[in-house]
């Protein structure tokens, strides 16, 4: 009897491990991992453009502002020696957009088309806040840009187009037509006239020994990359 009651509490023990404290761990829940959202991507395809019907086709600078913007167009070998400003307007009103395309002047619009290719730039030369960068000259020669007089621009060529847009992850589509106007300058003029603007423009408040560095150096590579 004495041996039978001590062999009982060691099968208690046996039979009940977590009072031992040997239960088996729980096996950790695995946390999913967070997967960086996809930038979804928009493809399309041209339906219709001017000129389709009679044969006609698209020209190759306007394929290559589409792809590429101003600077891909100035591959092509008849703009070696100009810069290329390609306004666009997009919409679904053709009679709108048709109104825009006539009222369109390089004399009064160039102006704008400058000053934003020119702030581009600028954009592109530093990695901070552009007024930390620059300070006050940034907002100044952009002013300055919008508000000058350009001489030697010429609108050299329109088309429009129809787009169909659609993406690999829904079934949606959309249409829209798109107008595109280029306007070229000569380098040999637009070249002068920005440097005279860049070192001409002074700050509306004083710049700090950081900012002056910068702009000094923006000067001297401005048409890098432009």
């Amino acid at each position: 009897m004495r041996r039978l009651l001590w062999f009982f509490p060691l099968c208690i023990m046996l039979f009940v491990p977590d009072a031992c404290g040997v239960f088996p761990a729980k096996k950790q829940e695995k946390i999913p991992e967070v997967q960086p959202e996809k930038k979804q991507e928009v493809l399309w395809t041209i339906t219709d453009f001017r000129g389709k019907d009679s044969g006609g086709a698209i020209p190759a600078w306007a394929f290559l502002y589409l792809e590429g913007g101003n600077t891909a167009v100035e591959t092509l070998p008849e703009f070696q020696d100009r810069y290329v400003f390609v306004s666009m307007n997009e919409g679904l009103n053709f009679n709108a957009l048709e109104q825009w395309l006539e009222g369109f002047s390089p004399e009064q619009d160039f102006a704008r088309l400058a000053a934003v290719r020119m702030e581009k730039r600028l954009l592109s030369a530093v990695t901070g806040f552009p007024d930390d960068e620059y300070g006050s000259y940034f907002e100044t020669l952009i002013r300055a840009a919008s508000d000058a007089d350009w001489e030697g621009p010429r609108r050299e060529d329109d088309i429009w187009i129809k787009r169909r847009f659609f993406s690999l992850t829904e079934d949606e589509t959309r249409e829209s037509w798109a107008f595109l106007i280029l306007t070229a300058i000569k380098k040999d003029v637009l070249v002068p006239r920005i440097n005279t603007l860049l070192k001409n423009t002074k700050p509306s408040q004083p710049l700090n020994h950081s900012q002056t560095n910068t702009v000094e150096r923006l000067v001297g590579i401005f048409f890098e990359d432009f």
